[in-house]
């Protein structure tokens, strides 16, 4: 079987080669899902990427061929014109795949599927922009807008979600991760045809190798993964740190990720100088996955705010380690969790974040730590990587036999 990749994101081994910063972030799991499959008897794997550069380039190792397509810096966010996607339907006819596997919709690989109608595309749903959008700015202050780079992001958000719209609705395979998801593609494919399999990202090693323990975290200390963008919801989890701070005056937030200067960063740290929080949020920065999985270790307890999400990867990983974690009841989050599991509160209502947070604080230490233990047990069994390989693997083998 020969399978072809489009993804977002050069590869760690293609960055190395090309003496480039490797990005130690977005997409990390599907470097897992493919060291599963390349050992697979029968199984070519070749993986399409883009990047501004000069002129292609090709690399190959441990049985991957990869090729980054160059694209003009004038070119933003490689745009779905005539030109490129002519030159990727001729990069996929070249290689003749049985089965196209396109990793989000951030780009316009998937409406190269109408020039190669003979060979077969999923498209796996991520991020769905269509929707994101709508809740870019919702509940923030003009500070959040006074930034040149969120408001180009929101303004690609609009314009890209037009074209995931097209993509949707010229392709028939989708996997996703979420009721959510599906919800989008079935309304966005007006009673169409089409097929969907459910497959949640394959958990990276280093989150099976951690359990967290109470005895080992910093009590009262909240983690969460920031963002440059409003609707992460960042500023709902700093406000409901202010209002824990008098009960609980050990309390303290880890961020990871960027929030930046301008704009919305600007905005956050205001908001933390308001509140007079500068001595208890940290800022850690980007962390690769060791160094998030040994935040999540020592934290009390993680938190996802967001406005809009299709699947946390955060979350599943903390829940992983066993982090007690409470989330937004945002788009797909609700769909592989419970209340049992995690702690749900409205989006954008801090208090109530306030609340769920004070009911983690206030948990015996013996009901937590048991608690953390089951649920550690459970997502280990959901995200394992034997059958995330064998769900992928059959989603092939389906596929390519209704062709």
């Amino acid at each position: 079987m020969k399978i072809l990749w489009l993804v977002n994101t050069v590869f760690p081994e293609v960055s190395l080669s090309l003496n480039q910063a490797v990005n130690t972030g977005t997409g990390s799991w599907m470097m897992t899902l493919l060291n599963q499959l390349k050992n697979i008897d029968g199984v070519e794997i070749y993986i399409v990427t883009g990047d501004y550069r000069k002129e292609d380039y090709y690399y190959s190792r441990d049985k991957i061929e990869y090729q980054v397509i160059s694209f003009s810096s004038f070119d933003a966010k490689f745009r779905g014109n005539k030109k490129n996607i002519k030159k990727l339907s001729e990069i996929i006819i070249g290689v003749n795949p049985d089965v196209v596997h396109v990793f989000g919709t951030e780009r316009f690989w998937g409406l190269v599927a109408n020039e190669v109608p003979e060979i077969p595309f999923v498209v796996r749903l991520q991020g769905v922009l269509s929707v994101y959008h709508k809740y870019f700015f919702l509940d923030v202050g003009l500070r959040a807008f006074m930034s040149l780079d969120v408001l180009k992001a929101y303004f690609r958000f609009r314009k890209w979600s037009k074209i995931e719209e097209r993509m949707i609705s010229t392709n028939h395979f989708f996997e996703g991760q979420s009721e959510w998801d599906l919800s989008i593609i079935r309304c966005a494919k007006k009673g169409g045809d089409f097929k969907y399999f459910k497959n949640l990202p394959i958990l990276r090693a280093v989150f099976r190798e951690h359990d967290w323990e109470l005895s080992g975290a910093n009590k009262y200390a909240v983690c969460a993964v920031s963002s440059i963008y409003p609707y992460k919801g960042i500023h709902t989890l700093v406000k409901a740190i202010s209002a824990l701070r008098y009960e609980f005056p050990k309390v303290s937030l880890h961020l990871a990720g960027k929030y930046g200067n301008n704009g919305y960063g600007k905005y956050i740290k205001k908001l933390i100088r308001d509140y007079g929080l500068e001595d208890i949020v940290v800022a850690h920065g980007f962390l690769d996955e060791k160094r998030l999985a040994k935040l999540f270790v020592k934290s009390h307890v993680f938190v996802n705010p967001s406005f809009v999400e299709n699947e946390s990867l955060g979350m599943l990983e903390a829940l992983s380690i066993g982090t007690p974690t409470v989330v937004s009841y945002a788009g797909g989050m609700p769909d592989n969790v419970d209340d049992k599991v995690v702690s749900f509160f409205p989006i954008g209502e801090w208090r109530l974040l306030a609340e769920r947070l004070r009911g983690v604080f206030l948990t015996e230490d013996d009901a937590l730590q048991e608690k953390s233990i089951h649920i550690r047990e459970t997502y280990r069994n959901l995200l394992n990587e034997k059958s995330r390989k064998e769900m992928t693997m059959e989603m092939y083998h389906d596929i390519i036999g209704e062709q």
